[in-house]
């Protein structure tokens, strides 16, 4: 039962969603956007969240920024970064 009790701790989970990395994007000198496919009670998910490196460690940590959607709505979210793209472009924001 011990060991059952490990397999579902936070830090197991951390290190079992690692195996399903999709990107690490860095957004500063401390912080990393990190995506990655996870499942938390039958539901497949996507979760973007914010990583940071504390000042006592070299190991990134999950930080509370960030958010959850279900893998059913990631063409819903891909369609609205299309649009955010199209409209940086058209406002010279991106080449």
């Amino acid at each position: 039962m011990q060991n059952q009790n490990r397999e579902n701790s936070p830090r197991a989970q951390v290190a079992s969603d690692a195996n399903r990395l999709i990107a690490d994007i860095s957004k500063n000198s401390r912080e990393t956007l990190r995506i990655q496919l996870t499942e938390f009670k039958g539901y497949e998910l996507v979760n973007l969240r914010i990583w940071y490196r504390p000042d006592d460690g070299e190991e990134l940590r999950p930080g509370n920024k960030g958010f959850t959607l279900r893998v059913e709505k990631l063409p819903e979210l891909r369609a609205a970064i299309d649009k955010a793209i199209e409209r940086a472009r058209t406002d010279g924001l991106l080449p």
